[in-house]
């Protein structure tokens, strides 16, 4: 797809942050367990103001169809449970998602165990999507700060990154683990993930 540079800022597979997505470890969590994926373009109209998060869209490679990114976020319930790609509800069609290189593993790995169930599943989960999708923009979107969903994301993200970096990453590099070190870990995560929790609230 061709996008005006002059008016779209284009970001594919090769971007920082898709890059670290693919590289994270721990991705294939997300990715195979909670079914959040990431789309592989994704563009941001650079003619709005505004916070980047109401400017991002996600195009249909399919069909054309530019969707607003937040079509599939927690503010719709719809960030999750989208294990085969990202719908479009214009055409029908699934938008291609990046996949992370743990998530590789883990398929190849497991590739007898699922192979024979992947084509029912995929068919089931495109009969529920329509009705996932259906008039979004008419349903009202949760505040990100009610019913302490900031909170309970923020406790969330901390947690993951402190597996991440606390725990994973001294096991991968050969260090020993110190209770010190874990002691200091835990409140770093915290607070880490309460404020990227927070930041996404106040651009929701």
């Amino acid at each position: 797809m061709e996008f005006n540079p002059d008016r779209y800022k284009v970001f594919t597979w090769k971007s920082l942050t898709s890059v670290l997505w693919m590289l994270n470890p721990l991705t294939f969590l997300l990715e195979l367990g909670l079914g959040q994926r990431r789309p592989a373009l994704v563009v941001t109209d650079k003619t709005l103001s505004g916070p980047e998060t109401e400017r991002t869209i996600v195009p249909c490679v399919h069909c054309g169809k530019l969707h607003d990114a937040r079509t599939w976020s927690r503010q719709f319930d719809t960030s999750f449970k989208n294990w085969f790609g990202l719908y479009c509800s214009h055409c029908g069609k699934v938008i291609p998602c990046l996949m992370s290189f743990s998530s590789l593993i883990v398929l190849t790995l497991t590739f007898p165990l699922w192979d024979w169930f992947e084509n029912p599943l995929k068919e089931r989960w495109m009969q529920i999507q329509p009705g996932r999708f259906k008039d979004l923009q008419l349903k009202q979107r949760k505040d990100p700060f009610g019913e302490e969903r900031w909170l309970r994301t923020g406790l969330l993200a901390g947690a993951f990154a402190f597996l991440t970096h606390g725990l994973l990453a001294p096991w991968i590099d050969g260090e020993p683990y110190s209770w010190a070190g874990i002691a200091v870990a835990i409140p770093i995560s915290a607070v880490c993930g309460l404020g990227f929790s927070f930041m996404r609230g106040t651009n929701h």
